[in-house]
């Protein structure tokens, strides 16, 4: 009887872990992107949202060993608009872009150059960055049929430009996490509190 209500006690626990552990691998998580150290030329960023598990594991990696943790180039589509997410958060007032990642495509060590250049460079002709990148459209005015032509998505794999801190915050006022402050899967306390309240029945059941 007592064997019986604890696995009972064990096999809840379990299941409210995985359901939290579930909900925060569908969560996106926020990273900086900006130029190498000994590559610093614009001095500005972007903002790289990013939900697969995988590749948050690798970004977090690239903060802290940089090149050394490989597949470094970021490629992805891009779209014009602001969404009040992708900012240049290294410039005073974090202003927005108006323009912003539609699609993380991957990690990558080589891009074509056509794709190479830098988060102003893209500001200041956002139709032009487009049309000579673009692959695809998207229906941007809700009618049903793609926009364009031209193309209506872009693509991105700067040279100089990779995942540099990991980003907190509302999505629309992110800041830098400091290296120092490891950030805790969201399950983990919750999966704390539920095993301490599972100890504490079984201290009883006992």
């Amino acid at each position: 009887m007592v064997r019986s209500r604890f696995m009972a006690v064990v096999v809840a626990v379990l299941f409210a872990m995985a359901a939290g552990a579930a909900a925060a691998n569908a969560a996106t998580v926020y990273f900086l992107v900006s130029e190498f150290p000994d590559q610093r030329e614009h001095g500005d960023s972007f903002v790289l949202p990013l939900s697969d598990d995988n590749d948050i594991a690798h970004a977090r990696d690239l903060v802290e060993r940089g090149r050394a943790a490989g597949s470094y180039l970021i490629s992805a589509d891009i779209v014009a608009g602001a969404d009040n997410i992708n900012r240049n958060i290294l410039a005073e007032g974090k202003p927005a872009w108006s323009w912003h990642i539609s699609n993380f495509d991957q990690f990558g060590d080589v891009s074509i150059e056509l794709t190479d250049g830098w988060p102003g460079f893209i500001e200041s002709d956002v139709p032009g960055w487009i049309n000579n990148t673009g692959g695809g459209r998207v229906d941007n005015d809700g009618d049903g049929e793609p926009d364009g032509p031209p193309p209506t998505v872009g693509h991105i794999a700067f040279w100089s430009y990779t995942v540099t801190a990991e980003l907190t915050g509302p999505p629309t006022d992110l800041s830098i996490v400091p290296r120092a402050v490891v950030p805790l899967p969201a399950a983990l306390p919750a999966g704390a509190v539920m095993l301490a309240v599972a100890g504490a029945a079984l201290r009883k059941v006992l």
